[in-house]
């Protein structure tokens, strides 16, 4: 409908145990992100069916959030002790929608564990442990005890990337709460962020049409460039619609 807000399915994890049994959920300070950029949020869970055409339809963009390890088997690897738990449900999900959304060309924003889904949904693989594979100085998981804000390292930005323009920055200080990082980007996709330690900080499509970023901006809201990505991507899925 023409002046509507454009609809951003938000993917919901699987959250376990308590006295009434597992339940969906997710962080609000996504949905919170896309409503002051303008958009309207749709939350989306596991389904024991296959992701389908007719839900993404619906859409005019999709958020994959951060959340549990991507199983290993996604990528073809053997879990390693330091990885994890997954989430089936979660992981059949977004895989599914990743590869609808990138063949009909609409917009995808990733966080974190976004990041990562989108890379392995593409044919990439990913460091089930930063500490063990990679042997990085850097703490991204953060200093213990630290709010959700606190800026732990730097990144750098690709000169002329989708992403850096997006931003309008090429060099950032950003929060950091992963263990897991891309290790093999997909075909498709290229680095166009990293940490001084070489890892995985942001992925993009030629078109950009798929922007991803390790670190949480949904919790850097006071940060410009923050704002900046949340209000480009739902104009992106605005203009997507129309």
């Amino acid at each position: 409908m023409e002046g509507s807000r454009p609809v951003i399915g938000i993917t919901c994890g699987t959250v376990r145990g308590g006295s009434n049994g597992d339940h969906y959920g997710q962080r609000a300070n996504y949905a919170e992100a896309i409503q002051r950029a303008g958009g309207l949020v749709v939350l989306l869970v596991p389904d024991r069916a296959e992701p389908t055409l007719d839900l993404l339809s619906r859409l005019d963009g999709l958020l994959l959030p951060g959340g549990a390890d991507v199983d290993p088997m996604a990528y073809g690897e053997a879990r390693l002790p330091e990885c994890g738990p997954d989430d089936a449900g979660l992981d059949a999900l977004e895989l599914g929608l990743v590869r609808l959304a990138s063949e009909r060309g609409t917009p995808l924003l990733g966080v974190c564990r976004g990041q990562q889904a989108i890379n392995v949904a593409l044919g990439g693989s990913l460091y089930q442990d930063i500490g063990t594979q990679v042997g990085s100085e850097i703490d991204h998981r953060a200093p213990r005890g630290q709010p959700g804000d606190f800026l732990a390292h730097d990144i750098s930005l690709l000169a002329g990337s989708h992403l850096a323009n997006v931003l309008g920055a090429r060099e950032l200080r950003v929060n950091s709460t992963h263990h897991q990082a891309v290790k093999v980007v997909a075909p498709g996709l290229r680095q166009v962020a990293q940490s001084p330690d070489g890892v995985v900080e942001g992925l993009e499509s030629s078109d950009g049409h798929i922007l991803a970023l390790q670190c949480h901006p949904e919790r850097l809201q006071n940060e410009a460039w923050a704002q900046n990505l949340f209000e480009h991507f739902v104009a992106q899925a605005g203009a997507a619609r129309a």
